[in-house]
């Protein structure tokens, strides 16, 4: 371990602490906590200076930066800053010269460097391994186009671009000018600049950004960290990383800038730019982007406050609320400059000024004396502005919010008529649903693209920064393939498990280590909870050991099943923090025993409590360092060569030591037998096993290998190592030398990962940073997105009992049951949704007509269950209806027409509803329906083929090529899947409320109305929000088409039928919750075996449920097989 690690160890919990104190205490504190430490006292400086400048979605930020501190505990295992892509070995790309690394930008991470000839400074971007998918190498190479193709002093200059190998992989950077500078905004504030220097500055950049918009470019994430100030106070554009080529260069973008996908800094970006489509990003975008910049370099912060808030809050915020005015945060920015600002800030692109060059003539205007341009918006643009800014609160908020909306709303009443305001608050309103519901599915779109592209864990982390309260199926329809992400406040470094079902880990905000559940991630305990701790270690018996943050090095032990402090060792340094905490454990008598470096450096404390210490002396080097042991009578050290010292624990003699151990800082150590030996590494990184009593090596593993800062731990009973070496995570058997389990994990791409093991070897936390971790289930490992829409997926059940097309289905009262019919192989086949066991068949005859004609069967169960109606061909091209009676299995016809009609089987739609009477509206096949008063709703093929209207049905709005007809909960709306597109209209006139692109063969509304679903040619399900009709995602079904979709009853499953022959239930439970459910209908038919048809019958008269009426037919189909 390298004095730089520790030093930013430590300076991490200095730092950490340091947040919890007030500005005007911080300088006292630091003298304290750093005392004569120049390098760690400058540390901390740096990182609270990165902590000032933070702006977007601050907290979060903070979270995502912890893996750059060095946060090394003792207990953990050694750190490796993934979030560089070079590493700390790396000193050249090419002809550069690795300098230093000075910041992020876009997609990549920024370096300093020297180029070799000409000489002179560059700064030279690398793509982070997060970001090396196909799509986003496309992006990063874009950059360097995007910048070749501008010449502008106010727009840094590219050198070079190339790629460089790294890691068995190409890696692409490019050298570009060095701007040596500081952001605007801090330029600003350091110089004491008067305004009308600010807006001087601010043209300048506006010039730079319309010399980009003139040669077909919009930078889309323009901030103050991409706007630099030189020394000579000429401001300089940086970072064209997510810019789009605005001229008819649109195919580069199209092709990496996927619909639902969020590029660019939301606190700075355009309200259009939240939708993630490309086509809405124009120049009026950077416009909005320069307004915020112009809003913060004059306000001195940001226009919205996003702090700590969800991803789609902070969308809601931006959409929905107005800034501060800048005349109430400084006065002598009212006026002509506050109503320019206001203009460029403008939510509805069109009210904003139309290029960065008009922005900079009203600045100029403001400047000169002259009129400007913008004016005021109107009295009644501002309260409407109002009302849907406060509406929106009504539209996401509790019944408080709702009171105080409601008075805000009374309030404008005198602005315009109470009607007036009344409709235009219910506008408002929708328009806020409408928002949200946006942000949602665009950020869903966005999930499901990187399951499209096989990319888990991209998907599963920008799903986790969803606020997922009150979600529906489609919520958990994608979380049931996510990973169990660990919360954002959860450090994957520091949770520890307490047990096999509670974690725990140091809370991020105030003090204490948190006890949380894993099911469900509550906290149900908190120990130390007015102390800040840097880390929390569990130890046997369920002692936590716990670490403060101050005074540094001190230790608590904390029964975590009473909370009672066991023992508390306070700090053994008196001066400055020394280089490395103590090491702690428990010997083999349970004592706690530290282990530390002296203040002077010349020897080895070991502390025992109650006065017992002694030194064991190293000679004054400081690569040796102690190693805990539990429950050993051993101490051992370790140095950076590899030779490993074992010291007698109550003595400190030197009992000898073990050579051939592998030479590095990243060489890892785990306790077994009883402490009587060490798992490490050789130098061929073979695990290896040191016997203490001997010191030598008494076993090699061959196939076990750890490189160096790989991390690895046992299992509590010893049998099991896990490791994460790369993009995998292993689970060894030890004794048998065989992998129990290994799979892909890629939280960052190239980076090692901690897995921590429950105490039962099942489960393991896997993090790769100090922020981003999940757990691993190893008796449900994470799915593998290519088998997402096969038989594979765990969210679908396949039934395979068709030979070819299945066009029908119809799903029983009670949702056990289902009914799909193929007329092509001229099977009708009743079965279990959940076992897929077949109960019941029936063959109808081959249909040869036309092919409009297979695909309009009527099939349905009436409303107790007991009968299931269809038509069937007939000889001739008739058909007939026939009753299927579930409880006797008798089938009759019940209605026949000949082969003169166009369409037979919509032909006898008029005897089904006759027969069938008035009920809740009804699907009675892909295109028919019962409207609740018994009267029916059909589509028809073109106006050639159609038969007319009958006595009880009539047909559904005309068009052409009509393939499905579903009809909403209520019965108020219809849907009609068609060849060229899906029409939503009013079920009792032609009005038309709702058209989509896209060809669609199935549709159906969820039973509470939320979800609507269709389906067609490309085999997948589309998803939209039931009631304002925003599509939410898609995802693979089928391999064909699709022809019908039903939801089950109670909402929990969807089914779809193909032309690949099979019908898919598509259900989000995890499979305990289905056998659950499916356990209590099993025994209610089960209880029934024995009763013949009679008994049957008279209990099916008699039952008062539809549950006991489904389980009553599943025993009369049972007894007949």
């Amino acid at each position: 371990m390298t004095d730089d690690r520790e030093l930013h160890r430590r300076a991490g919990e200095v730092f950490e602490a340091a947040l919890e104190v007030a500005d005007d205490e911080r300088r006292a504190f630091l003298d304290r906590s750093c005392g004569d430490d120049g390098a760690l006292r400058a540390a901390v400086e740096r990182l609270l200076d990165h902590d000032d400048d933070e702006g977007i979605l601050r907290d979060r930020a903070l979270d995502s930066n912890r893996a750059a501190l060095g946060h090394l505990l003792e207990g953990d295992l050694d750190y490796v800053d993934v979030d560089d892509p070079l590493g700390s070995t790396r000193d050249r790309i090419g002809p550069y010269r690795i300098l230093r690394r000075i910041g992020e930008g876009g997609m990549g991470v920024v370096y300093e460097a020297e180029q070799d000839a000409p000489r002179r400074r560059v700064a030279l971007k690398v793509n982070r391994p997060v970001h090396d998918s196909d799509r986003r190498l496309r992006r990063f190479r874009r950059e360097a186009e995007v910048l070749g193709r501008l010449e502008h002093a106010g727009i840094a200059r590219i050198y070079q671009a190339g790629t460089f190998e790294h890691r068995g992989a190409a890696r692409p950077y490019f050298a570009m000018e060095f701007i040596e500078g500081v952001p605007i905004t801090t330029f600003a504030t350091r110089a004491h600049l008067p305004l009308r220097a600010r807006l001087t500055l601010l043209i300048s950049v506006l010039e730079a950004v319309q010399h980009a918009h003139d040669n077909g470019v919009i930078h889309r994430d323009l901030k103050p960290d991409n706007v630099l100030v030189r020394g000579d106070g000429s401001p300089v554009v940086l970072d064209f990383g997510v810019a789009r080529l605005s001229d008819s260069s649109t195919a580069l973008t199209s092709l990496d800038t996927l619909n639902g996908e969020i590029l660019g800094t939301l606190a700075y970006m355009a309200p259009e730019q939240l939708s993630g489509d490309p086509d809405a990003v124009t120049p009026r975008s950077d416009v909005y982007a320069l307004g915020a910049l112009a809003y913060e370099l004059l306000a001195g912060r940001p226009p919205h406050e996003l702090g700590g808030l969800a991803l789609t809050a902070a969308m809601r915020v931006l959409t929905e609320r107005e800034p501060p005015r800048l005349g109430l945060l400084e006065p002598n920015l009212a006026g002509d400059v506050e109503t320019i600002v206001g203009k460029a800030l403008e939510t509805d692109p069109a009210r904003r000024y139309a290029s960065a060059a008009a922005l900079a003539a009203d600045l100029r205007a403001f400047l000169e004396h002259r009129p400007i341009v913008a004016h005021p918006p109107s009295r009644l643009y501002l309260a409407r502005k109002f009302t849907r800014r406060h509406k929106g609160l009504v539209a996401g908020a509790a019944t408080a919010f709702v009171a105080i909306t409601l008075g805000l709303v009374a309030s404008l009443v005198s602005l315009a008529g109470e009607r007036e305001q009344r409709e235009l608050a219910d506008a408002s309103a929708e328009r806020a649903r409408r928002g949200e519901r946006a942000a949602i599915g665009h950020l869903y779109r966005a999930v499901q693209d990187h399951l499209d592209d096989g990319e888990l864990w991209a998907a599963a982390q920008l799903y986790a920064v969803a606020d997922h309260r009150g979600g529906g199926w489609d919520d958990a329809f994608l979380a049931r393939v996510m990973p169990n992400m660990l919360p954002a406040d959860v450090s994957s470094a520091g949770a520890r498990w307490l047990d096999d079902e509670r974690i725990v880990v140091p809370a991020r905000m105030g003090g204490g280590a948190r006890i949380l559940a894993v099911a469900d991630w509550t906290e149900v305990g908190r120990l130390l909870p007015s102390e800040p701790l840097a880390s929390a270690t569990v130890l046997p018996g369920h002692l936590v050991l716990c670490r403060p943050l101050a005074p540094f090095g001190s230790i608590v032990t904390v029964d975590a099943r009473t909370g009672a402090v066991r023992e508390r060792r306070p700090s053994p340094f008196s001066g400055g923090a020394p280089r490395h905490a103590p090491s702690a454990t428990l010997d083999a008598d349970g004592r706690l025993v530290t282990a530390y470096r002296s203040e002077d450096g010349q020897t080895i404390v070991v502390d025992r409590g109650e006065g017992a210490s002694l030194g064991i002396d190293v000679d004054g080097r400081e690569d040796w360092l102690p190693i805990p042991i539990a429950g050993s009578r051993f101490i051992a050290m370790r140095a950076d060569d590899g030779r490993l010292r074992v010291h007698e624990l109550d003595t400190g003699t030197l009992l000898g030591e073990v050579d051939g151990l592998r030479p590095s800082a990243g060489t890892y150590f785990a306790s077994r037998r009883g402490g009587r030996a060490l798992l490490s590494s050789d130098v061929e990184d073979r695990l290896v096993e040191v016997d203490l009593e001997r010191r030598e090596v008494v076993r090699r593993w061959e196939h076990i290998r750890n490189r160096p800062f790989d991390l690895f731990e046992l299992s509590a009973d010893e049998r099991l190592l896990a490791q994460g070496p790369g993009a995998r995570v292993e689970i060894w058997d030890l004794e048998r030398e065989v992998e129990v389990w290994s799979g892909p994990v890629e939280l960052l791409a190239g980076a090692s990962h901690r897995v921590h093991l429950s105490p039962d070897g099942r489960r393991a936390i896997v993090g790769a940073d100090d922020v981003i971790g999940f757990v691993l289930d190893l008796d449900r490992p994470p799915v593998d997105p290519a088998d997402l829409g096969t038989d594979r997926d765990p969210r679908a059940n396949t039934f395979r009992g068709h030979d070819s097309f299945v066009y029908h289905l119809a799903l029983s009262p009670d949702g056990r049951l289902a009914a799909s019919l193929s007329v092509s192989d001229g099977r009708l086949a009743i079965w279990d949704l959940h076992s897929l066991e077949t109960v019941a068949t029936r063959l109808i005859g081959e249909d040869g007509a036309h092919e409009f004609r297979r695909r309009s069967n009527l099939i349905a169960f009436d409303d107790d269950g007991r009968r299931l109606w269809f038509s069937a061909p007939q000889s001739g091209y008739g058909a007939e209806l026939r009753c299927w009676d579930l409880l006797t299995g008798e089938v009759e016809v019940r209605a026949a027409v000949d082969g003169a009609s166009l369409n037979p089987h919509l032909a006898l739609l008029d005897d089904l509803l006759e027969r069938l009477g008035p009920g809740p509206p009804k699907r009675l096949g892909r295109k028919a329906a019962r409207l609740a008063d018994g009267r029916g709703l059909a589509v028809q093929q073109a106006a050639g083929l159609r038969i007319p209207d009958g006595e009880r049905w009539h047909t559904a709005p005309p068009g052409n090529s009509e393939e499905g007809l579903a009809l909403s909960p209520d019965g108020g709306r219809v849907a009609i899947a068609a060849a060229r597109a899906i029409r939503v209209a009013d079920a009792t006139s032609p009005d038309e409320l709702y058209r989509t692109r896209g060809q669609a063969y199935a549709a159906a509304w969820a039973p509470d109305g939320r979800l609507f679903a269709t389906a067609g040619e490309d085999g997948r399900i589309r998803l939209f929000d039931g009631e304002l009709l925003i599509e939410l995602y898609s995802f693979p079904a089928h391999d064909d088409y699709v022809f019908s979709l039903a939801w089950t009853p109670d909402g929990t499953r969807l089914v779809s039928t193909s032309g690949d022959a099979t019908v898919r239930v598509w259900d989000p439970r995890t499979p305990e919750a289905r056998e659950a459910d499916h356990a209590g209908y099993r025994r209610r038919y089960e209880a029934l075996r024995g009763e013949d048809s009679a008994q049957l019958t008279a209990r099916f008269g008699e039952a008062m449920s539809v549950d006991e009426r489904g389980a009553i037919l599943r025993a009369a189909l049972d007894a007949r097989r």
